[in-house]
């Protein structure tokens, strides 16, 4: 056989090697990865939903969860398996619904809702545990989310985290003014200050931010600040780490 021919043949033995080769990476099987971003590996997500006061209008954000795709290979669909919840979680309600399925390079948004039916610093986990829809003996993987607002108990019109004489001051100062809706001494919602703004705040004469729902709970919140996202979030995982290990012993 010419010594051109048997090199030719080599070569085509070679590169045949080399695309087996190459689609056995390409068709590595990797578990799924949860992800809070479509661009990123995010798996600890902190919102603050800011302030507002009593029976005012609730807030929203939308969460993003994603299942990131790998480089090479071929990575697992993911499903949402349980989600643990501790803090003020009927205040900041996150609703994530059912999430089955998701394949790899996809993302949902679903809502994290703050409703104002208390007063007080407030602070909601959630863990959500996500699991490989191909790989269902690969271990879950946690994502977690910690949400925070501040609500003002009705009749605190200075917003200043107290119910007292100061907002007396202003009720009194403002009587008869029609602010906009729920604002300054307008503690009905309904655009005058007027005697039933007087009775709101009698009836809640004393409270203040941490005698709230959040008061009761370990949420590390002092006065009328609400604490560092991360440091509540770092808080959180290893109290996550303590349950799963609760639960792998039983």
């Amino acid at each position: 056989m010419p010594r051109r021919i048997r090199f030719l043949r080599a070569l085509c033995l070679a590169h045949v090697v080399l695309f087996v080769g190459a689609g056995n990476v390409r068709s590595q099987l990797y578990p799924a990865n949860p992800s809070f971003s479509s661009t990123e590996d995010q798996n600890i997500r902190a919102f603050d939903l800011g302030s507002a006061r009593q029976g005012a209008s609730g807030k929203m954000v939308q969460v993003r969860l994603a299942n990131l795709a790998a480089a090479s290979g071929t990575t697992s669909a993911m499903s949402l398996a349980n989600v643990a919840t501790s803090g003020d979680s009927t205040s900041l309600v996150f609703q994530p619904g059912v999430i089955s399925g998701l394949s790899a390079g996809s993302s949902v948004l679903r809502p994290l809702l703050l409703n104002t039916n208390q007063h007080g610093n407030l602070q909601a986990n959630y863990v959500l545990s996500i699991t490989s829809d191909a790989l269902p003996s690969s271990p879950a993987q946690l994502l977690v989310l910690a949400g925070y607002a501040r609500v003002y108990a009705q009749g605190d019109y200075n917003e200043d985290g107290s119910v007292d004489a100061a907002d007396y001051i202003l009720w009194r100062k403002t009587q008869g003014t029609a602010p906009l809706a729920g604002t300054g001494a307008d503690g009905d919602f309904n655009g005058l200050v007027n005697a039933t703004d007087q009775a709101i705040w009698r009836a809640n004469f004393g409270k203040n931010l941490t005698d709230g729902a959040a008061s009761g709970t370990n949420h590390s919140l002092v006065g009328s600040e609400v604490p560092e996202p991360m440091a509540g979030v770092m808080l959180l995982l290893a109290a996550s780490v303590k349950w799963l290990r609760q639960r792998a012993r039983r």
